[in-house]
């Protein structure tokens, strides 16, 4: 928040078929902002900017965006 420095952070949480997951970036409107927000893949190191929100839902073969 404002000119304070956020570290980069990874975490794993529990989830289960339906559930959904939002993100949310305060910034993501601002557009020298737009690519600070990053999602990653772990698997195959894909990265999808997030923007200002985004939500997915969790399903047997992945998430899928909403």
């Amino acid at each position: 928040m404002g000119n304070r420095q956020q570290n980069a952070e990874t975490q794993t949480v529990p989830v289960k078929e339906g559930d959904y997951i939002e993100f949310t970036h305060i910034e993501g409107e601002a557009a020298k902002e737009k690519t600070r927000a990053t999602l990653t893949n772990l698997e195959n190191g894909k990265q999808e900017y997030i923007g200002k929100k985004r939500t997915y839902r969790v399903t047997s073969t992945g998430l899928i965006r909403q």
